[in-house]
């Protein structure tokens, strides 16, 4: 008598091995990558509008003009990924609860991507404008959205 006819609910072996493999296939993206994810999704809308001739992003801060390059796009993003990861960690050790915590950063990152969103209207051009608007919604909802569980 084997172990499998005294419990047929028991999986076996084999079906172990399987229903691992199943789920190490629906293993989600660690937290961590996150902030390069968005940041080379930031870096990959920067070079579509330098291709599609947009030229020089140029943004009037009040005080002068700054101009946004490759740079400063991948330091914003990786900036603001690892403040994003930060602060989800906290919300995370503060509120107890998973759902609560999924709750409260998805309004808080909403909010903080609709403030940025105050610094779009400075770009200079409207090629510009799409450019920042369309990075700081990329980074915006990939840190949101990889950071929510």
């Amino acid at each position: 008598m084997s172990i499998k006819d005294a419990n047929p609910a028991m999986p076996t072996t084999t079906e172990v091995r399987a229903s691992d493999k199943e789920a190490a296939g629906r293993r989600r993206t660690p937290r961590w990558l996150m902030p390069f994810v968005a940041t080379l999704g930031a870096l990959a809308v920067w070079a579509l509008g330098m291709l599609a001739g947009v030229g020089d992003v140029v943004v009037d801060t009040g005080a002068a003009m700054q101009q946004v390059t490759i740079v400063s796009v991948a330091v914003a993003g990786l900036v603001i990924g690892f403040a994003g990861w930060g602060v989800r960690a906290l919300i995370g050790k503060l509120t107890g609860s998973a759902a609560r915590a999924r709750v409260v950063w998805l309004v808080l990152s909403g909010v903080v991507l609709l403030a940025s969103l105050i610094g779009v209207m400075g770009a200079t051009t409207t090629g510009a404008l799409v450019v920042l608007l369309a990075e700081h919604l990329t980074v915006g909802l990939i840190l949101m959205v990889g950071l929510r569980r």
